[in-house]
């Protein structure tokens, strides 16, 4: 990934005002996505075969922890971009946008595994509503696994943001 520091004090950066306020945002994000993290990590080391309500909460801790990424997602997107996908495929979409740097803008934020593994927790949450029975202990285990990479990748992406938005957060 390209270095963030780079792009500060663009002329087409948002206002210092705007930018501390995303990165507040991004790094409380973050904590919380820590403390789900930590929460997935302990089911890890038990096995959750036959209880159904364990499986129903690792379940939704997927879903929240999802929902916290394309938070920051959306709130760096509008921030850097002032722009976000609009359309039936805006989540996929969005993903790519983050993926890829814009010269002069902003750095490439998402790397390829970072994006592999949303992308993963993306189809959970898609179905999960509608097919939580379904999953299997194996599925989830899988998954549980591919959170803790992909909690690993984005705490040092997201955190290269907190710094240049709102230096001194972290």
């Amino acid at each position: 990934m390209t270095d963030i520091k780079k792009y500060q004090g663009r002329t087409a950066a948002p206002a210092k005002e705007h930018l501390a306020k995303s990165g507040n945002a991004i790094a409380n994000n973050l904590a919380e996505m820590q403390t789900i993290a930590e929460r997935v990590s302990q089911y890890q080391q038990r096995s959750i075969k036959g209880e159904r309500g364990k499986m129903l909460h690792l379940g939704s801790l997927f879903y929240d922890y999802y929902l916290l990424v394309e938070e920051c997602l959306l709130i760096i997107a509008k921030t850097t971009d002032r722009w976000i996908p609009g359309s039936m495929d805006w989540r996929h979409r969005l993903i790519k946008l983050l993926q890829s740097p814009i010269p002069e803008k902003r750095p490439q934020i998402l790397s390829a595994q970072s994006a592999l593994h949303i992308n993963d927790f993306l189809i959970f949450y898609l179905n999960y509503h509608r097919h939580n029975a379904a999953f299997s202990e194996e599925k989830l285990e899988k998954l549980a696994g591919k959170l803790m990479q992909l909690n690993q990748l984005l705490d040092r992406e997201f955190n290269l943001v907190v710094k240049v938005f709102a230096p001194g957060k972290h």
